[in-house]
């Protein structure tokens, strides 16, 4: 029941969140936090925006995100297992969960990002600011699609056997 308008700007809301986010917080090495950790907290800001949440509202649906179910890299690395084709969706799912609790009227805590055992004493080892990076331009505009369900820097190479494929008799 929303307009296209809103969509798109829900779209892009979360994008914006997601990418600030993943630059400050999956920039870091050892990489221990998973993708999913900044995918939750965009579509939690989008769907907040696109439901009408109030500010008290959206910031508690936020910090619901930001504070529990945080995805461990490991989902993703060595073998690969089944979860990794479904660990964005299962985020997105803790984003939509997120957003009825605090539409519900519960509270979430208070600091989740520069807080006391928030994710930057995670990260960091002490507490401190986030430091997320300012909003000079869209982001969004530096977004890739992957044409093949695989690891962005492996396009060129399906790319390049797909073609060397036609030049081989098999």
């Amino acid at each position: 029941g929303v307009s296209g308008e809103s969509m798109l700007i829900a779209i892009a809301i979360a994008y914006e969140i997601y990418y600030r986010l993943a630059e400050v917080v999956l920039s870091r090495e050892p990489w221990t936090i998973d993708q999913g950790y900044c995918i939750a907290i965009g579509a939690t800001g989008g769907i907040c925006h696109l439901l009408g949440l109030s500010r008290e509202e959206a910031t508690h649906a936020i910090s619901f995100a930001a504070s529990n179910g945080a995805p461990l890299r490991v989902s993703r690395a060595g073998e690969p297992p089944h979860y990794k084709g479904v660990a964005t969706a299962v985020s997105s799912r803790h984003a939509v969960f997120c957003v009825h609790m605090a539409r519900s009227g519960m509270t979430a805590p208070t600091a989740p990002f520069d807080g006391r055992h928030g994710i930057v004493e995670l990260l960091q080892g002490k507490q401190g600011p986030l430091n997320l990076p300012a909003f000079d331009s869209w982001q969004l505009l530096k977004t890739r699609l992957k044409y093949f369900p695989v690891a962005y820097n492996t396009q060129v190479g399906i790319w390049a056997a797909l073609e060397l494929r036609k030049q081989v008799d098999y």
